[in-house]
């Protein structure tokens, strides 16, 4: 996903979304509520992409899911 789509992205949900129907302000959405809008395919696009493996790591150890670093799937 490149820069381009991202921003369309969120200006469409800024503009149709929960977010943008509900709140007018900050112009920007939070984190938060373009979280909540994400697809399931676009969130495992953007977990994907973490540059850092101990990122992914850690986002499956606080979410207590399996991590699939090793044959076994263990949840270290």
């Amino acid at each position: 996903m490149n820069l381009g789509k991202i921003a369309n992205w969120t200006t469409r949900l800024a503009e149709g979304g929960h977010y943008g129907l509900t709140y007018s302000a900050p112009e920007l959405m939070p984190g938060w509520a373009a979280l909540e809008e994400l697809t399931m395919g676009a969130l495992s696009h953007l977990y994907a992409g973490l540059a850092k493996d101990a990122d992914r790591k850690a986002i499956a150890r606080r979410m207590d899911l399996p991590c699939h670093c090793c044959s076994r799937g263990s949840t270290h």
